[in-house]
């Protein structure tokens, strides 16, 4: 039922009952997964699993428009636009939902063990290079998870969200820490949905190779990963600044 209104919200771009609706398959999914282990890593599952029908049935519709030349924006970025306004709705309503139910997943050892290998603590400053560096990697795996896998871009932003959310549990002042983070935080994720936006539509076009020119698709998702490649480069910047 969830999911099938979800589908429906995105497809009207009704961005607000979409965090809501995101927001309820989170917390359902807390609370599914707290007498079932408490561990992180199946609630980023579970999560996944709630989002995954809805939101690759949008990508996938909005990417055969896309081949199909149907969508009426003329620039490339305008096209596209929607859908990293609704990837970025539904990553922070699962930061929030992941946050707000914190207390019924205790083992979040993966997130903490992530957050100590770049940086020895959850709030400790890096150097620009291991930034930058950190980011492309988890771009490539984006890119790389989403060309195989419709739902692969989902995955990822659910497990930064939840690396996000566990981040925010352990400093004092969560809602400073978090208004902060939305400088950097959101233009990097803006970064990795571009990416998987590309990855998605070559993906597309080798499972549909007659709908569309070979070349425009090609040339669309080289520029569209040089964007997302850019838009990560800035986030690094914004990150150490």
């Amino acid at each position: 039922m969830l999911d099938t209104f979800l589908l429906k919200e995105e497809n009207k771009l009704n961005l607000f009952l979409l965090f809501i609706g995101t927001l309820g398959i989170t917390l359902f999914s807390a609370f599914l997964n707290f007498p079932m282990g408490k561990n992180s890593m199946f609630l980023v599952s579970l999560i996944t699993l709630g989002l995954a029908y809805p939101v690759t049935r949008y990508i996938r519709f909005r990417d055969r428009e896309e081949i199909t030349k149907k969508l009426k924006e003329t620039t490339l970025l305008k096209r596209h636009e929607q859908e990293v306004v609704v990837y970025l709705t539904i990553f922070l309503a699962v930061v929030i939902g992941i946050f707000l139910t914190a207390r019924l997943t205790t083992d979040f050892s993966m997130q903490q063990a992530f957050l100590s290998s770049i940086s020895g603590n959850a709030t400790s400053s890096l150097p620009f290079t291991k930034i930058l560096l950190n980011n492309l990697l988890v771009l490539i795996l984006t890119l790389a998870i989403t060309l195989l896998l419709s739902s692969g871009l989902l995955l990822v932003l659910v497990w930064n969200a939840s690396i996000i959310a566990y981040a925010l549990t352990q400093v004092s002042n969560p809602l400073i820490t978090g208004i902060a983070f939305l400088g950097h935080g959101l233009v990097e994720v803006a970064g990795y949905i571009i990416v998987g936006i590309a990855a998605s539509l070559l993906s597309y076009k080798i499972e549909n190779y007659k709908e569309a020119s070979k070349s425009k698709v090609i040339k669309d998702v080289v520029i569209l990963t040089a964007i997302g490649i850019t838009t990560i480069f800035l986030a690094a910047i914004l990150e150490v600044i």
